[in-house]
């Protein structure tokens, strides 16, 4: 819900202009996701329009991140599709996109996307109570982008439902890793280590 009420061309002081767009567009991202998964159609419907609008702006001067727009599109309608019950169709819309995105080489000057595709596929798989599909979609997104929080706890959040210990284990340990330093104490992390605490205890029973 907080995403869906994100405001975009903050600050108002920064001249955005069409050669931002790209950026702009992440929060429309942002909103759409936001609201496709709090149950507001109306917002994401119109927040999937602004990226529509801000693809064909792009699309005139970078192939590039008119197909990272597109991504984001197709993601944001995947979502939609789910929260309206349609399950074929998302899961459809929702691969397309992960797989635009595979085809695509990461910019040598960005981190990488803000929320990958095949990280949102696994999210729906997980969602849809598939963890053994959504394994390995999961891993396919950390081998693009290593250590990603959320597609860490997926992995592990995954095998652990689809009855895979070893790599339960193994993801949850990672992700403790890459945590160690956090200033916050998050739930996932809290159940990595419920996790990780009862299969040690078991072993030394």
């Amino acid at each position: 819900e907080a995403a869906a009420k994100l405001k975009p061309r903050k600050p108002a002081s920064f001249h955005w202009g069409d050669r931002f767009a790209a950026y702009e567009a992440i929060t429309h991202f942002a909103k759409a996701l936001g609201a496709a998964r709090s149950g507001n159609t109306i917002a994401a419907q119109r927040a999937i329009r602004e990226l529509g609008t801000l693809h064909d702006v792009v699309a005139q001067t970078s192939a590039y991140w008119a197909n990272q727009i597109k991504i984001q599109e197709i993601s944001a309608q995947a979502w939609l599709a789910l929260e309206q019950g349609k399950q074929v169709m998302a899961l459809s819309l929702m691969q397309r996109a992960a797989g635009l995105e595979a085809s695509t080489v990461k910019h040598a000057t960005t981190p990488g996307e803000v929320l990958p595709a095949r990280e949102l596929l696994g999210d729906m798989l997980l969602k849809l109570e598939r963890p053994e599909e959504a394994l390995p979609e999961y891993a396919a997104a950390l081998e693009r982008s290593p250590n990603r929080f959320n597609s860490l706890y997926g992995a592990g959040r995954s095998a652990e439902l689809a009855g895979n210990e070893k790599e339960a284990v193994a993801y949850y340990l990672k992700l403790l890793e890459v945590a160690d330093q956090a200033d916050t104490e998050r739930p996932r992390l809290r159940h990595a280590r419920r996790v990780l605490d009862q299969g040690f205890a078991r072993r030394s029973e």
